[in-house]
């Protein structure tokens, strides 16, 4: 009955404002642009472009704290193979493929940082389908470019190679065999019609596995080129050696992909990519993971490529069996080996490839009005190129695409009636048990000078103003991430109550829109908080702190009455609550203080004790009994009699 009373009384509260806000903020970010490096800076995203990239403080309704972190612009991988050689041979097992497995490589492709993929060698309706399917959110996944069937000749690579193992639709879906300039141009028409955004041509012939792979005539590859240029479509060519590379470029070729993998004879394909600039992309993962001696071949090529200039571009050839989204860092990585400097590595996959896939003005670097594609990533790719597998966040669009420290695919939300997460029950604290705390999360609080000798009088009080010999709860944020006590998280869909076991404390949290009231009129030592839903995040917003310094633990940390403080629960598991914590206090704090803690479920069958602890009551006398203790003639909280 008295926790009824309790529960019911707290949900009678009401509360206060939206806070004005950017949509995305990435703060305290070390930021590559695609093109240079600045040590720390905070990345504004609104309306899915970034509006500031700048050293300012900012605060937005998505706050992600890039301490020790790179942003980067999204990775784009420019020769990829959504189905040709992925999804199997016939329709019926590309339709399966569809099915049960595209969403899961459109996502990995997501995990790893890969924002924009273009696609080659697909039936042309379906990819175009799947196209639409990402631009509407019918799928999640990638930035679709597309080029639909790859130019060939009759005969020739993949139509009679073994991608398609001999069957009739894979021959027909993912190749466009032509064998006349007037069938070249022809099918060049139709699929710049349909909306395709580039050309690519196979133009290399030999035998492979025993089977013997026709070769395009000359005048039908530059045909190809030539119709394509006039359609405003870039043509790409897979080409294996020097002459046939010398060829496709003098035709007008956008650029090559693979390239020879012979040593070069002279300098004239680096120049014949120099001048006009066009763009080589090697594909070394695609091509000499599982062989050595073609990568040392192939990395002299790219590396004095590199040196002379050239635009080299990473992509990671993926299909079949290969991992999406790992493929293109792994190429990445290869570049570094092959001697390009890691900057020089990443802008492979932002801004030389957004100008490469014709798409410079829109992705590919961070900047105002640019499509807000970021990577986040732990550590510092630009020191340490295998940092890029270390990825952290994915915006894609300005939104949040992947989180590390979100829930896994398997977990499954639950949800009450009106359709928020159920974040109800019992939570506590990382220590496990009643009894510990957690001190190290305050470890990252910064002090103006004026405040440091504040805090260092608090923590040399400890004996004296022991906040639990005079059961003071510590203010928000305390009595989350440091009292060592369960608490039981209560939802009637307009309000969130935290019910702390520790004095029986009360939070109760609107969630209906309202707005915090007029400072002036109310504040109080927990001051005011309004809650809003991100998603399947609880964001709670505090201010309207009453005029004082608020002690936050036994170690003499405080804030006063100018703090504002965010924090947001996400159930990230059956039994783990994820807690951030954002705290601003001009006059107390030299930065921002982020801390994140799990809180771990407790047992269904553990319930809040009855440890009131409030003044006068006798469950504290064995506090007041304790050697260490001596009253404080001003305890926390004002005179006590």
């Amino acid at each position: 009955m008295y926790r009824t009373m309790i529960a019911a009384l707290a949900l009678s509260w009401l509360s206060v404002t939206a806070y004005a806000q950017n949509d995305l903020v990435i703060s305290n970010v070390r930021v590559f642009t695609g093109q240079e490096q600045i040590e720390k800076a905070s990345i504004v995203v609104n309306g899915g472009k970034i509006t500031e990239i700048s050293a300012a403080p900012a605060t937005g309704r998505v706050l992600i704290d890039g301490e020790g972190k790179t942003a980067l612009p999204g990775l784009i991988d420019s020769h990829a193979h959504i189905f040709a050689a992925t999804a199997g041979v016939t329709e019926a097992e590309t339709r399966d493929f569809i099915r049960t497995k595209l969403q899961e490589r459109l996502l990995a492709m997501l995990r790893h940082g890969v924002t924009t993929v273009k696609s080659l060698g697909d039936p042309t309706d379906i990819i175009l389908q799947v196209r639409r399917d990402l631009r509407e959110g019918n799928l999640a996944g990638p930035r679709m470019l597309v080029v639909g069937p790859i130019f060939t000749a009759v005969g020739g690579h993949p139509a009679t190679s073994p991608v398609c193992q001999g069957d009739s639709w894979c021959r027909s879906t993912t190749a466009a065999e032509v064998a006349t300039e007037a069938d070249a141009r022809r099918i060049v028409g139709r699929l710049a019609d349909q909306g395709v955004d580039g050309i690519k041509i196979v133009y290399a012939g030999g035998v492979r596995e025993g089977i013997e792979m026709k070769k395009l005539a000359k005048p039908v590859m530059e045909a190809i080129v030539d119709e394509s240029r006039k359609r405003g479509l870039r043509a790409t060519a897979h080409v294996v050696d020097e002459p046939s590379s010398l060829e496709v470029l003098a035709a007008g070729a956008w650029g090559i992909e693979h390239g020879p993998s012979e040593p070069l004879t002279s300098n004239a394909l680096i120049g014949a990519l120099m001048k006009p600039a066009r763009s080589y992309t090697p594909t070394l993962y695609g091509n000499t993971r599982n062989n050595p001696a073609l990568f040392q071949v192939k990395a002299r090529t790219v590396a004095d490529a590199y040196k002379a200039g050239v635009r080299i571009i990473a992509a990671s050839d993926v299909s079949g069996a290969m991992p999406p989204g790992r493929a293109l860092l792994e190429e990445i990585q290869l570049l570094v080996k092959a001697g390009l400097p890691p900057e020089a590595a990443l802008r492979s996959a932002t801004s030389s490839a957004a100008v490469h896939v014709g798409k410079e003005k829109e992705i590919g670097t961070l900047a105002p009005g640019m499509m807000a594609d970021i990577l986040v990533v732990r550590g510092n790719p630009l020191a340490n190129i295998a940092d890029l597998f270390q990825t952290y966040q994915v915006i894609q669009n300005g939104r949040v695409a992947y989180n590390d420290d979100a829930p896994s695919a398997t977990f499954v939300m639950p949800r009450l009636k009106n359709g928020q997460p159920d974040l109800q029950g019992m939570w506590l604290g990382a220590p496990g048990t009643r009894g510990g705390n957690n001190h190290k999360l305050f470890d990252g609080i910064e002090y103006l000078p004026a405040a440091k000798p504040i805090q260092a009088d608090f923590e040399g009080r400890l004996g004296n103003d022991n906040l639990y010999f005079w059961c003071a709860t510590g203010s928000i944020p305390s009595q989350m991430i440091y009292i060592p006590f369960p608490f039981m998280l209560f939802q009637d869909g307009t309000n969130f109550v935290i019910f702390h076991e520790y004095a029986h404390d009360v939070r109760v949290i609107p969630t209906d829109g309202s707005s915090h009231p007029d400072p002036k009129k109310y504040s109080g030592m927990n001051g005011d908080s309004r809650g809003h839903w991100e998603g399947d995040t609880l964001v709670v917003d505090t201010t309207n702190f009453s005029k004082g310094r608020r002690r936050l633990n036994m170690h003499g940390d405080f804030l006063d009455e100018n703090s504002h403080i965010v924090e947001r629960f996400t159930l990230i598991g059956p039994d783990r609550l994820r807690y951030d914590l954002r705290v601003d206090d001009p006059t107390v704090l030299a930065k921002t203080w982020t801390a994140t803690d799990v809180l771990q479920r407790r047992p269904k069958d553990d319930w809040i004790m009855d440890t009131s602890c409030r003044e006068g009551e006798k469950d504290i006398s064995h506090l007041r009994e304790s050697p260490d203790y001596k009253p404080a003639s001003n305890p926390p909280g004002g005179e006590r009699k």
